[in-house]
């Protein structure tokens, strides 16, 4: 019974691949791409289903999507042949202009006009649609994610195709930790023809909060291929590898961005944890203190070298960066508990109590 259930079940994978197949040489890109992912998902993967979704993906826009496919095909080691072939061929569509009329959009009057400190009435129709756009994205920097994105939706609802609306949409939700419906709107920007270093760095951002972590690292990885100098992006590339466990490559990154950007205190920092999370702590330690050479005032590369201190078996220095730190930031809860393990491992029990109690906000 289990053999013949079996059996079925690859007969229903083959007739859906065939499917995705019909649907793709009819152009259906999106509906294929979607019977190949139930396939993936639902089936054991193969190398020819990966790089049918690869280019899937690159049709529909989603390099990033693409990139992931590829590496699962052909081996993590070639996708820098893939981001070169990628290079040559790609080529954005042409942006869709949106054709939206000012009084099929809901927004706050006052704020329209403080923000663009013009009468909404003499506005030229045929501009409305942009200047709505720069309001929202004024918003959007006032710290406004919120009243921003009413405004990119109301947009979108009323015939938007303008990938940059579905970009700064994205942008706000994520700003609301809505990252599932950031990721969705960036897709829908690619798909426009959107595939920019900060959209691919914006989208790996959420994806990673969404904990899909490969594709994250994909556009992360897209996004270096495009500009491999941006030290935001290596930052960022580095701090997934380093959260997915590959130090060495995250090293790496941290290093690159270091060559461009050499007194950046925080690169420092990130690097020292690198080193630390690699079972180095005399490395890690040199580059907390070159972190605070640069920043006296890092107060996360200070609780990391009192921690790497520590590990050096040197724990009276490591608790006296923490009472300096709690001088400052005596409410701080995680260094109160830091000071208290320390203290514990120290064999001072009695003052470890006092530290736990303030760590759990028990006494002030």
């Amino acid at each position: 019974m289990w053999k013949n259930d079996k059996v079925a079940s690859n007969s229903k994978f083959s007739l859906l691949r065939l499917s995705a197949k019909l649907l793709e040489s009819v152009g259906a890109h999106t509906q294929a791409l979607g019977i190949v992912d139930r396939v993936i998902k639902n089936n054991v993967p193969t190398a020819n289903l990966h790089l049918q979704a690869s280019r899937l993906c690159l049709k529909e826009g989603q390099i990033d999507r693409a990139v992931m496919h590829w590496k699962k095909a052909a081996g993590a080691e070639n996708i820098g042949n893939f981001l070169y072939w990628l290079n040559k061929i790609y080529r954005p569509a042409e942006k869709t202009v949106c054709k939206v009329q000012a009084q099929q959009v809901q927004f706050q009057d006052w704020e329209l006009q403080q923000l663009k400190g013009a009468d909404t009435s003499t506005r030229n129709p045929r501009n409305e649609e942009g200047a709505l756009n720069d309001v929202g994205v004024n918003l959007l920097q006032s710290q406004k994610p919120a009243d921003a994105l009413s405004i990119f939706n109301a947009l979108i609802n009323n015939g938007c195709s303008d990938p940059g609306t579905f970009f700064n949409a994205g942008l706000s939700l994520s700003k609301l930790s809505r990252h599932e419906d950031a990721v969705e709107h960036y897709t829908k920007a690619q798909a426009l023809g959107l595939n920019s270093i900060e959209l691919l760095n914006n989208k790996g951002y959420s994806l990673f909060h969404c904990g899909q972590y490969d594709e994250a690292l994909s556009c992360y990885e897209v996004a270096r291929g495009m500009a491999p100098g941006d030290t935001i992006v290596l930052s960022n590339l580095a701090s997934c590898y380093q959260y997915c466990g590959d130090n060495k490559k995250a090293m790496a990154c941290f290093n690159s961005a270091l060559s461009v950007h050499p007194g950046d205190d925080t690169l420092e920092n990130n690097l020292g944890i690198c080193l630390e999370n690699g079972g180095d702590p005399k490395a890690a330690l040199e580059h907390y203190n070159r972190s605070l050479l640069l920043n006296p005032n890092n107060t996360s590369a200070k609780i990391n070298k009192a921690g790497c201190l520590a590990k050096l078996s040197k724990p009276t220095k490591a608790l006296e960066i923490y009472e300096d730190l709690l001088q400052s930031h005596p409410a701080n809860h995680h260094i109160w508990g830091l000071k208290a393990e320390l203290l514990l491992e120290m064999g001072q029990a009695s003052e470890a109590r006092e530290s736990f109690k303030r760590a759990l906000g028990l006494t002030s």
